[in-house]
């Protein structure tokens, strides 16, 4: 590869009003393609501001839901004016039926919050692949491969979540070393190993908490807890408010 080649930029525009999801898939693409460069916009009035510039990117990351332009009003814009980048959408589960419609304006893939960065990496893999030169082309293989011990990881904590789960463990089991795992997990994923483990517990505990046919503490096992007063701190941590509280707000009046 030239030294020219090396330094080519590659931008790939996001556009969430949500800050802390821009930062936070804008981390993540910055962490695995050091050739990307990153762009963010608010709302969509704002993005087609800069698409609207001589350099274009090469994959647009783009929120259905947002004030002043939309995701779908963007897209047929994009359409009707024959501006020709490759879009993601990004949606929640309740706007799919809305989003669905972006896909009669070449709309390349629809995402569903919260996303899963092994697909937002295959994404901007792709688009680079298919820019001038292909000048990542190896790199993206090498990502890939990372992508895939990052998964098994993923994919190991999810099936023991009930379970005391240590990188340790892990490593024994898929045969790599700690040290190697925990570094390829915060480059992908963009947080540490055990953030992350407790991001997914509380996720589970808080889908639990809504089903009124268990108390607390047997929501406290199947999410990998044996200690209930380290489950309402971790919990209150996560989400400003223990469990009893969150199960209050929900309509749930238990006697745990």
């Amino acid at each position: 590869m030239s030294s020219a080649a090396a330094n080519v930029k590659y931008n790939v525009l996001i556009v969430d009003d949500e800050k802390s999801i821009r930062t936070g898939l804008g981390f993540l693409i910055r962490s695995n393609f050091h050739t990307v460069n990153v762009i963010e916009a608010a709302n969509g009035l704002d993005a087609w501001e800069y698409i609207k510039q001589p350099v274009k990117p090469v994959l647009i990351i783009l929120d259905v839901r947002m004030p002043g332009m939309d995701g779908l009003k963007f897209c047929e814009r994009m359409q009707e004016e024959e501006i020709s980048i490759k879009v993601a959408i990004l949606s929640g589960y309740k706007d799919f039926d809305y989003a669905r419609q972006t896909f009669r304006c070449g709309v390349l893939d629809y995402l569903l919050k919260p996303v899963n960065p092994a697909d937002i990496i295959r994404l901007v893999g792709d688009a680079i692949r298919e820019g001038p030169d292909g000048c990542e082309e190896q790199s993206f293989e090498d990502i890939k491969q990372v992508q895939q011990v990052v998964e098994r990881v993923r994919t190991w904590i999810h099936d023991h979540i009930e379970n005391e789960i240590t990188l340790v463990e892990i490593s024994n089991e898929l045969h790599y070393t700690p040290n190697y795992l925990s570094t390829l997990f915060k480059k992908v994923i963009g947080k540490g190993f055990q953030e992350y483990l407790i991001e997914c517990r509380m996720r589970r505990a808080k889908h639990l908490l809504k089903d009124p046919s268990f108390r607390i503490y047997e929501i406290c096992r199947k999410v990998g807890y044996f200690n209930p007063k380290a489950f309402s701190i971790a919990f209150k941590k996560t989400y400003g408010i223990t469990p009893t509280e969150f199960r209050e707000r929900c309509g749930i009046n238990m006697d745990d």
